[in-house]
């Protein structure tokens, strides 16, 4: 029997060291046929990027494995961000060769057996065509990542040893789509059939319309569940989420980050983002006429549908109470 083939989408950004390790991990995969598609954004680098230094070492590692017939370098040129970066690699690859498409970071640890545990959940759940799963974070050597193969025991409560675990699996709600991703996008599979669809559908998108989205993660699953597609969140982890200065979005772990995330929010970014995907994806939908409307109860209707975890609801409807959202 022929192995499921899956192309592999890693958006890269000046990558640094952990480059390789990430490549391993992907080309590594147990019992699937991999193809990886990279598009490099050589735009301007972050403060933190080691652009110059050891990201070139790095470029280079990764040009000396276009010698495989298993990887290709889509483009080399400057793309904005990384759900741009994204967007443009969607749009290019074609996708009717393959059974699968994943996306993936520059940075992380796949578990060897993080594909096949995506096709096996997503074939015995024939109504669903994503797929995306929790994630273990860890900081600097691989060593100290931990590969968890077993479901996290709740939904809003993570045992000890699952300390540094992100926790995405909780019940879907009817309108989380809209206010967040199906978790860490490098954990996304989707079938052949949607990414089809989805390609199609950002192909039809004006640039200046997309440019408004910062994560893809966000919009793929948005725009997925409105068009009916069936979404499965898997509970076990597959993948070692490395933690460091030049993640784009990285876990949100910890009190300074909270604060951050809170400044966003009253700054009004969530909002913004939140109408931006609405817009593209259902733009007469709920969403948006709740959002644009002077009702307070319309708006607190949608937080209290918007998130899976139930610390979120009551932080996004008392974001609504306060006038932030």
């Amino acid at each position: 029997m022929p192995k499921p083939r899956v192309a592999v989408l890693l958006a890269a950004h000046w990558p640094g060291p952990e480059l390789e390790q990430q490549l391993q991990t992907i080309l590594g995969q147990l019992r699937v046929d991999v193809r990886l598609y990279v598009g490099h954004d050589t735009g301007p680098a972050s403060k933190t990027s080691t652009a110059g230094t050891e990201g070139s070492a790095h470029e280079t590692a990764l040009r000396q494995r276009l010698a495989l017939p298993s990887v290709r370098l889509v483009y080399h040129e400057a793309i904005g961000c990384a759900a741009q970066n994204f967007f443009r690699l969607i749009r290019s690859v074609d996708f009717s060769r393959y059974d699968w498409v994943a996306l993936s970071d520059q940075d992380d640890l796949w578990h060897p057996d993080k594909l096949q545990r995506a096709i096996q959940v997503l074939t015995a759940q024939p109504e669903a065509q994503g797929y995306s799963a929790n994630v273990s974070t860890f900081r600097g050597h691989p060593d100290q990542s931990a590969y968890h193969t077993h479901p996290v025991p709740g939904a809003d409560s993570v045992s000890p040893e699952l300390a540094n675990t992100i926790v995405k699996s909780q019940p879907q709600r009817r309108y989380d789509h809209f206010f967040e991703a199906a978790g860490p996008g490098c954990t996304y599979v989707i079938s052949r059939r949607l990414a089809l669809a989805l390609q199609a559908w950002l192909v039809e998108q004006p640039d200046d319309r997309l440019s408004t989205v910062r994560r893809h993660d966000w919009l793929i699953y948005a725009w997925a569940r409105t068009q009916g597609y069936g979404w499965q969140i898997d509970p076990r982890v597959v993948l070692d989420y490395r933690q460091h200065g030049r993640n784009v979005v990285g876990a949100h772990l910890g009190w300074s980050a909270s604060m951050a995330r809170l400044q966003q929010v009253r700054q009004g970014w969530f909002r913004s983002q939140v109408l931006a995907v609405a817009q593209l994806v259902d733009p007469q939908g709920p969403v948006v006429r709740g959002l644009e409307s002077g009702s307070r109860w319309r708006r607190l209707v949608l937080g209290w549908q918007g998130r899976r975890r139930l610390r979120d609801r009551l932080a996004l409807c008392a974001f609504v109470l306060v006038g932030w959202v």
